[in-house]
């Protein structure tokens, strides 16, 4: 645990945040349109507030809502 690091706890939020959309979507509780929905908001809303690194990564490592 001593060489954990930001980018760790990042990658460790993201897998997680996914497998809760992934859990939503599949017990038919949020549809995949309406969580690419909240994923277009949350990169808006890094984007606006001088984040856009963080919207990159987030619009990146979550690409395959928007194909849907």
């Amino acid at each position: 645990m001593s060489d954990f690091n930001a980018k760790d706890a990042a990658l460790g939020s993201m897998i997680l945040v996914e497998q809760l959309l992934l859990t939503l979507e599949k017990a038919n509780i949020l549809p995949a349109a309406q969580i690419a929905d909240i994923i277009r908001d949350t990169v808006a809303r890094l984007n606006t507030t001088d984040q856009s690194g963080a919207g990159a990564a987030v619009s990146h490592y979550f690409q395959h809502w928007f194909a849907e």
